[in-house]
Parts: structure tokens; sequence; C-alpha cells
């Protein structure tokens, strides 16, 4: 589990995480987990294990089989994309079409 010493705001963006491989692991999650007005809202990983594993070290509220449920679930507020440069278009666009940018 990882958490800051950092007192949360009230007032917080509701972030989904889509790929949680090493960029995402060094830098992503971490500080989503760790920014006082952020929430990690979400999850997302074409590797089940890979999910789980980053769940248990990070705790989101939700684990996401596939990026279409996430970019369907109200709560998440936003995405960051933290796959593979060829596949950052069409994912940055989807989120935007899903209000999620």
């Amino acid at each position: 589990m990882i958490r800051a010493n950092v007192k949360k705001e009230d007032r917080q963006l509701h972030v989904g995480i889509l790929g949680c491989s090493a960029i995402s692991q060094a830098a992503h999650l971490r500080a989503a987990s760790t920014a006082r007005n952020v929430e990690l809202t979400a999850i997302c990983d074409s590797s089940k294990d890979l999910g789980w594993k980053m769940a248990a070290i990070y705790e989101p509220k939700k684990i996401y089989p596939t990026y279409r449920e996430m970019l369907d679930d109200p709560d998440v507020d936003a995405i960051i994309i933290g796959v593979p440069d060829r596949f950052h278009a069409d994912s940055a666009l989807q989120a935007v079409l899903a209000h999620k940018h």
C-alpha cells in the first residue's frame, strides 16, 4: 500500500489509469495515489495479473478488464494514459469522446 502524508482536499479529480506497466509504476500510479487533489478511482490493464498486483499496492476503488468499461464509468472524471506510444492517439481520442479528458 502506498500512502503519503498528504492531506487530501475535499474536492478531488477522480482519475482512471490505462495501463499498469513500467511508466505507470514509475510515475502515474504513485502520483495519482499521493496527490492532494486526485483520487485514484480506477485502473485498467490488459494483463489481469498485473492489474490485480497494482491494485493490491495502490488500492484504486475499481479495476477494469477493458478500457471501454472504465470509460463508461460515471465516477471516472479523467484518464491517464500509460500505454505504449503507438496506442496513445486512439486511447486519447476515446477518452475525449467519453468526456474523460
